[in-house]
């Protein structure tokens, strides 16, 4: 045991080096430095700097070597960041990147630089380059994975507009790998048999086995432990270790779990508290099988490697958390697709039925009463048919939740319940506003699980819906129905609870499930720190100095001056952020998957073709961003282009303030048409034949006049211009030809004298 105190002692400063090879020192300190680093790391400059202190060499006088981030994306392997900014780098083919990025260890370039893949849980997220100043091989390939948690954590929370495409690699690491990892460093200085990390679950309950290292998982050993059946939670709630010569007969370290290891034949115990901020949350364990193996002259080594890794390990659960919410939300893209080909082939089909039994019965009103019903009948049921697939759509993909609160849209969900049965009630604690919208997409699904359960399931007559926001977000969904034994739920193998569950773990959160037969179920999600800690250190006498996320709101316009003052309006609209333009339809597509905005301005006079193709491709690819079609007149397209996705057409006439507030109404989810006889800006439902008439009748001409011009009969020239006047609600001709100067539908300039 000398040499081990002798060198742990050395690592911590107080003495030279003696039987420790000052390589593996290094290697660990890099590591321990590298995951404080990425675990402090705000965007991805930081995280490059981060990983350039790390892998430089404390005995080389030499610069820091020069670090290059590489994200995968679909468009390719792109960089991200780089340190030090003003240093010269190689140009690298993307074919070397993407070779770089699914091999299973570093390889050097051309130029001398390193390239290690960044892997993580069976996916390849992109490239680190480092200069060839950084030697240590070994080294490098250790920080890639733990660079990958931090690039994975970054991109999850939309730190950059960069949106990555992982790729599958086979044996790419995961969380026990990497704190394999630390163990095989950590051995160096303070030696063990198993190292373990324990972590408190969210609610403070219970005990989640994290990770073991350098021992294989015990027989009977839990992977969620009850709070009380873990005796080191001493340590927890002391704030302060503790050292064991023999956990087996320690009167201290009483509980199931800690009966199991010592079963298993380990005996000398060392835990730690995992702390950040001073708050534990969690036990760092080291291991041995050898009784009286560790004394207190450990505990000094002992809780510097906990201290160095633990913001470490909470950066990897939050990373095991984030991949949960991936998963959810490649569901969630999934439920967007299929109600996308739902509802075309539906929204296809059955117009179609429709128009055939439409036929029949005017072709059998007047000779079969009986073939006459059944075809109005058949009418009735397509009806009835497209508005249930319009409201199972509507549930696969709620429209408007990325910008609307969870508030409205929970209120919205229960108003479609209509008087029931079952009737529904909501009450709503609190500003739900401020939520992120993970937050808001998870609790919606979760009510969303909850409602359907009691509706389908339990055939309730009453649910009542409670939202509780304030630091913390409490979500409850009571029911009378029939109830079920929790028992009985899991030999049925269901998905919905565990459904639910997931979405909450996902986040941090907890789920809890209380049901009996004949008694009703209620459910309940609860997730601490819903909001920033920070939101609510405001005094009351000021305002909140955080406000709501702004929309994002892309613009496409083809006129140059057009395209800036629609810009500057809406820059000057409160809750709104333009994050990019474009003069054209294709630039606009290009763009649009890269800044994913929350609104779309399209000018809808760029042709038919390229703003239907435009409008699939976004809805495709971006299915909650509202698209709002601008003309200078009416197109007379409105259906087809809600058709293809359009949330509706406005006229390029109407002022800054209504251009603003329709884009917020769109985000919302909600349709709009300002196109219509009631809008003096707007244009009126005209075809183009029926605009042609009308400016030959606002230039005096008469009907007979406007036939020859347009090689009309003049029978239907008249038809045309009763139509005319109809739609503009108009009094007579003249007055019909006044309004559209007045709407300028037509322009007086090239009108003949």
């Amino acid at each position: 045991m000398v040499e081990r105190h002798t060198s742990s002692i050395a690592a911590m400063g107080m003495g030279p080096v003696l039987d420790l090879d000052e390589r593996i020192e290094r290697r660990y300190v890099g590591l321990a430095r590298l995951a404080r680093g990425v675990s402090s790391a705000a965007d991805f400059r930081q995280l490059a700097a981060a990983i350039s202190a790390a892998l430089e060499d404390p005995l080389d006088d030499a610069l820091s070597p020069s670090v290059r981030l590489w994200v995968i994306t679909s468009d390719g392997v792109e960089e991200v960041a780089r340190h030090s900014p003003d240093r010269e780098l190689p140009n690298l083919h993307q074919r070397e990147l993407q070779r770089a990025a699914v091999r299973p260890g570093p390889s050097e370039t051309g130029s001398g630089s390193l390239l290690a893949g960044l892997h993580a849980s069976g996916m390849s997220l992109g490239v680190l380059e480092v200069g060839e100043e950084a030697g240590d091989l070994e080294l490098l390939s250790d920080a890639a994975p733990i660079v990958a948690c931090g690039v994975g954590l970054l991109a999850g929370q939309g730190v950059s507009e960069v949106l990555p495409a992982p790729v599958a690699v086979q044996g790419a690491s995961d969380v026990a790998a990497l704190m394999a990892t630390f163990a095989a460093e950590a051995k160096h200085m303070l030696d063990h048999d198993r190292l373990s990390a324990y972590l408190l679950t969210a609610d403070g309950r219970a005990f989640e086995r994290f990770a073991v290292a350098t021992s294989p998982i015990v027989p009977g050993e839990g992977v969620i432990i009850p709070f009380e059946d873990v005796g080191l939670r001493h340590v927890v709630v002391t704030n302060r270790p503790i050292v064991s010569a023999d956990l087996a007969g320690d009167p201290r370290i009483v509980g199931r779990e800690d009966r199991v290891i010592a079963r298993a034949g380990f005996h000398g115990l060392i835990s730690v508290p995992l702390r950040l901020e001073g708050r534990p949350f969690g036990v760092l364990n080291f291991v041995s099988r050898t009784p009286g193996f560790y004394a207190d002259h450990d505990l000094p080594i002992a809780q510097q490697i906990a201290d160095q890794v633990a913001a470490f390990i909470g950066n990897l659960r939050a990373q095991d958390r984030m991949r949960t919410l991936i998963r959810h939300e490649a569901a969630e893209a999934e439920r967007a697709r299929v109600a996308r080909e739902l509802y075309h082939a539906v929204a296809q089909t059955l117009p179609a039925i429709e128009a055939a039994a439409q036929s029949l019965e005017r072709r059998v009103a007047a000779t079969d009463d009986v073939a006459r019903d059944e075809a109005r009948r058949v009418r009735e049921l397509v009806r009835l048919e497209l508005a249930d697939v319009r409201r199972a759509v509507a549930d696969l993909a709620p429209r408007g939740l990325e910008s609307q609160s969870l508030a409205d849209a929970l209120e919205r969900a229960t108003a479609a319940f209509g008087d029931g049965p079952p009737r529904a009630h909501l009450v709503v604690e609190g500003d739900a506003s401020g939520l992120s919208c993970a937050v808001r997409r998870a609790t919606y699904r979760i009510f969303q699980e909850a409602v359907t359960n009691a509706r389908v399931h339990a055939h309730a007559s009453s649910i009542t819906v409670a939202l509780r926001v304030g630091r913390d977000l409490e979500l409850t969904v009571s029911d009378d129905g029939d109830g079920f034994e929790p028992a009985d739920a899991k030999r049925a193998g269901g998905t919905g609870i565990g459904f639910m569950r997931e979405r909450a773990q996902a986040l941090g959160g907890t789920l809890d499930i209380e049901s009996a037969s004949g008694r009703g179920t209620t459910v309940c999600f609860e997730l601490l720190d819903a909001r920033d800690p920070a939101d609510e250190a405001v005094p009351l006498d000021e305002p909140p100095a955080a406000a709501p996320a702004k929309l994002r709101v892309f613009v496409t316009e083809p006129h140059g001056l057009t395209r800036a003052g629609i810009v500057a309006l809406l820059e000057r609209a409160d809750g709104i952020r333009v994050v990019g333009d474009a003069a054209g339809a294709e630039a606009t597509r290009a763009q649009v998957r890269r800044v994913h905005p929350d609104v779309v301005l399209l000018d809808g006079h760029l042709g038919e073709a390229e703003v239907d193709r435009t409008l699939e491709e976004i809805k495709s690819a971006l299915p909650a961003c509202a698209v709002l079609v601008l003309a200078d007149y009416d197109t007379g397209r409105d259906g087809d282009l809600v058709a293809h996705g359009a949330s509706g057409v406005v006229p390029k006439a109407m002022t800054g303030d209504e251009l603003a507030e329709t884009v917020r109404a769109v985000a919302r989810g909600d349709k709009v048409a300002r196109f219509g006889p009631g809008d003096q800006a707007a244009g009126t439902g005209l075809s183009a034949r029926e605009r042609a008439v009308l400016a030959l009748m606002t230039a005096g001409r008469t009907n007979a006049e406007i036939g020859v011009t347009l090689f009309l009969a003049t029978k239907t020239v008249e038809r045309q211009v009763a139509t005319i006047i109809r739609k503009l609600g108009a009094r007579n001709r003249a007055h019909a030809g006044a309004l559209a100067v007045a709407r300028r539908l037509v322009d007086p300039s090239e009108l003949d004298d």
